[in-house]
């Protein structure tokens, strides 16, 4: 996995990488704590990023899960809550 710091873009291959650890790689070269709630810590993740901006990638990596803007350089993973109807 690649960050170009000059445009915020990650590019990588990733297959059937842990959420976990692959957060923790792009969080080591980003300089952005990401944390990761512990049920979703070892969902599998495979995909190929080409150029995509960090807060894309999250989104991504995520599936379908909420992503969440703690401070400036600090995002949560975290599972979307269930909406009810009334």
């Amino acid at each position: 996995m690649v960050y170009n710091t000059a445009d915020s873009t990650v590019s990588g291959n990733l297959y059937n990488d842990t959420l976990y650890n692959v957060v923790a790689k792009l969080s080591k070269l980003s300089k952005i704590n990401i944390d990761v709630i512990p049920s979703l810590r070892n969902e599998k993740v495979s995909m190929i990023i080409v150029n995509q901006k960090l807060i894309d990638v999250l989104k991504r990596l995520s599936g379908g899960n909420e992503v969440l803007k703690k401070q400036e350089k600090v995002f949560q993973i975290k599972k979307k809550e269930n909406e009810i109807d009334l």
